[in-house]
């Protein structure tokens, strides 16, 4: 065996000890998160009668439950219908947002779920009638 190769293999069998003396003691981790803390998961989201740009959920402080649902729609065709928001079996009215001067946002919408709910399905309807705020 000549000198490089001998090299070689100590360099790598070095790397090796140094990358399994560190690999489990990342900063930060553990392992006791408490009961009430957010790990991850989806929604499974689908909407009806209007075409949706955004959504963005609003949760309680603990950021376990959703107490809100902002939706901006591509348009303002949804400006005149009822728009409603069920999560899982809990609907919530949608009302049409306002600026600071009470003059309509066109397109955007607030659904709130009072206290909160969990969701893991997600579906928003936008009906023919007239909107009601």
């Amino acid at each position: 065996m000549n000198t490089k190769h001998k090299l070689f293999g100590a360099v790598a069998v070095a790397g090796v000890i140094a990358a399994s003396g560190s690999a489990f003691t990342g900063a930060g981790l553990s392992n006791n998160a408490a009961t009430s803390q957010f790990v991850g998961g989806s929604v499974s989201q689908s909407v009806s009668g209007a075409t949706l740009d955004s959504i963005h959920y609003v949760t309680n402080t603990s950021g376990t439950l959703v107490t809100a649902v902002n939706l901006v729609f591509t348009d303002d065709s949804a400006d005149t219908k009822t728009v409603t928001a069920t999560a899982d079996s809990t609907t919530a009215p949608c009302t049409l947002d306002v600026d600071g001067q009470a003059v309509a946002i066109a397109g955007h919408f607030t659904c709130s779920f009072g206290a909160g709910t969990a969701i893991s399905t997600l579906h928003v309807t936008v009906a023919s009638d007239a909107q009601v705020n």
